[in-house]
């Protein structure tokens, strides 16, 4: 292992191979971020986004397959059992 170390070539390709690895680390951490972010954004806008579905199912009303989609997910929100 030596030996390799002083080899010009090996020591290149490894600061080559060092470099990239540092690219794509510093890479997904930009895109942890942006996730991160946008999940906060989410989270922020949760209360309202369940407030303004509630508001439609009750204004909306019948028995549309829809409506029963946004009352399984009013209840999952507010941690019940759709029925």
């Amino acid at each position: 292992m030596r030996n390799m170390t002083k080899n010009p070539k090996f020591t290149a390709a490894f600061l080559k191979a060092r470099e990239a690895l540092n690219k794509a680390r510093a890479a997904q951490d930009a895109a942890n971020n942006k996730l991160t972010v946008e999940k906060a954004r989410l989270i922020a806008a949760a209360p309202d986004l369940l407030a303004a579905l509630k508001e439609l199912v009750d204004v909306v009303g019948g028995d549309f397959h829809a409506l029963d989609k946004a009352r399984a997910v009013i209840a999952k929100a507010e941690g019940r059992r759709s029925s």
